[in-house]
């Protein structure tokens, strides 16, 4: 077996299976997708580069390989996290979201240099896409939250509702230093809403209150009875 074929990323398998499976994940990203699927086609160029080395004989020491498959799971680990959220989730997490984000391209963009790709056409002006793209993404979540029926058509119950308003209550109150302006904004926005059209009496927080996103469970209760 060749050297790359030895490579594994956990809980995905092969390299090849675990680029398909983040392909496949980027199409749950919502607005972000474009932005994910152009970082899959910058892991997506190392492999084929590194499959021309292996041909002639030249592949890079371990270390890079383990580098590259490592950031792989790293990716992955980061759509699987974040896939599918609702809108009120991709909202309060979007600074967070995109901040791993361009880390993850920040350490694809280390890789290229490691494999001396750096003239490779995945490797030119991916800064000034991100930005492109990060700007994107903020004009979707502007119409979408601007837009009432949109809103109300993620929240069709007063749980949601109510669970709504209490994260954007707290990420208002209590988390505002995480957050740029235009998100705060959009965050007001979204909370006035729907306050507005379910006649919701907003409460204040409950000192207990967390997000549930905040909160780790332990995947195996320690007491399962006798």
């Amino acid at each position: 077996m060749t050297p790359l074929l030895n490579l594994v990323v956990p809980g995905a398998g092969s390299l090849v299976n675990a680029l398909f499976k983040i392909l496949q994940l980027c199409d749950e990203m919502k607005e972000g997708r474009d932005a994910c699927t152009r970082l899959h086609v910058r892991l997506k160029e190392i492999l084929t580069e590194l499959q021309t080395m292996e041909e002639r004989g030249q592949l890079p020491p371990s270390r890079a390989l383990g580098k590259y498959a490592a950031t792989i799971a790293k990716y992955l680990r980061y759509l699987e996290r974040y896939r599918g959220k609702t809108l009120v989730s991709r909202l309060i997490k979007h600074q967070k979201m995109m901040e791993e984000l361009l880390a993850i391209n920040e350490d694809v963009d280390m890789l290229f240099r490691m494999l001396n790709l750096a003239s490779t056409a995945a490797m030119m002006d991916w800064k000034q896409q991100w930005q492109a793209d990060r700007r994107a993404q903020e004009k979707a979540m502007a119409a979408m939250v601007n837009n009432d029926a949109v809103v109300l058509r993620e929240l069709q119950d007063t749980r949601a509702q109510v669970e709504s308003v209490m994260l954007l209550k707290f990420e208002v109150e209590q988390r505002s230093e995480r957050q740029n302006a235009e998100m705060m904004r959009l965050m007001r926005t979204m909370m006035a809403t729907v306050v507005r059209t379910s006649q919701m009496a907003v409460k204040r927080l409950p000192p207990w209150f967390l997000p549930s996103d905040d909160v780790t469970f332990e995947p195996n209760p320690f007491a399962c009875g006798s």
